[in-house]
């Protein structure tokens, strides 16, 4: 029989290997007798001393094998099937609001004079403040270590200083505030505006104003802050002076009149810093502040925040 297929007598059919989980390809046969045993083809199923199975040598074929992952640095890696690296999560949670808000941030506290007023005000008001300022070390000695290095312009740095605030307070140019604000999800934005008062920055004197007498005209600031969708409050005044705080009487008003009379830039930075604690869940407010001459300020802020809300829009 061995004669007729063409096998050497001496030859013995190659058997199975005993284990249960592999196969065994017999050797071609040849047309001349041949000593030499053929290496037999084992297929694996139950593992490979590389530590995978079957689908996982599968896998490694998909994805271009062990060898080219791990000339490029990535050896023990496989890419999902949808082709996102693993820490490419479209539902990654986004930065968890802070616990707690607990101080008022002002912006350009070291370039603009009334922001600088305002500081001082919170400051009397005994309130946490955290400023935001061009120049650290000089600003440091004048405000302490509550202080945020950056520009306006910058959003990363407002977005830092706005980070654990209950309110910010804009006397200048907005920058990148609204954005950034939006960003952190800041509660309150206060800002001071001169746009309601009749004149503005028109004429010569708008040719000699200063940045922040410029900005605090530009009636574009409060229709950006409006259309945001922040919770704000604007108080409107028809001019800044150069005058004590403290001497003349003040009225708050709700209404489409212009503000009358120049307010003391001390009257109106305590204005802004008491604006700064109310609650804005309450309602966003814009109010006009206006001098009526000799007298004293409102005794209660709040009071008077409050009565305003109360009054029905037209």
């Amino acid at each position: 029989m061995a004669a007729q297929l063409g096998l050497h007598p001496s030859a013995r059919p190659v058997r199975p290997s005993s284990s249960h989980h592999a196969v065994v390809a017999p050797s071609r046969p040849s047309a001349a007798p041949d000593r030499r045993q053929r290496p037999a083809v084992v297929v694996a199923a139950g593992g490979s001393g590389g530590g995978g199975g079957l689908g996982d040598e599968l896998l490694d074929f998909m994805y271009a094998g062990k060898k080219l992952r791990k000339w490029y640095g990535a050896e023990g890696q496989v890419l999902p099937r949808d082709g996102r690296q693993p820490d490419d999560d479209p539902e990654a949670p986004q930065e968890e609001e802070p616990a707690v808000r607990e101080y008022v941030a002002v912006l350009d506290a070291d370039t603009s004079p009334m922001a600088e007023q305002v500081v001082l005000q919170l400051i009397l008001n005994r309130t946490k403040i955290r400023a935001l300022v061009k120049d650290a070390a000089a600003a440091k000695a004048a405000f302490g270590p509550y202080i945020e290095p950056g520009d306006s312009s910058d959003r990363a740095a407002v977005i830092r200083l706005l980070r654990g605030a209950q309110a910010a307070v804009c006397c200048g140019r907005l920058g990148a505030l609204l954005p950034a604000a939006a960003a952190a999800r800041l509660p309150h934005v206060v800002l001071l505006s001169t746009a309601g008062s009749s004149g503005g920055g028109a004429g010569l004197a708008g040719l000699f104003a200063s940045p922040e007498h410029t900005a605090l005209a530009d009636a574009s600031r409060e229709q950006q802050l409006r259309a945001s969708g922040l919770p704000h409050t604007i108080v409107q005044v028809a001019g800044l002076a150069d005058a004590p705080g403290g001497a003349s009487s003040l009225a708050l008003s709700s209404s489409s009149a212009s503000p009358q009379g120049k307010v003391s830039r001390e009257d109106a930075a305590k204005a802004l810093a008491e604006a700064a604690e109310r609650d804005a869940a309450a309602g966003s407010l814009v109010l006009q502040l206006s001098s009526l001459g000799a007298g004293a300020p409102p005794a209660d802020w709040q009071a008077e925040f409050g009565e305003l809300l109360s009054v029905p829009s037209a």
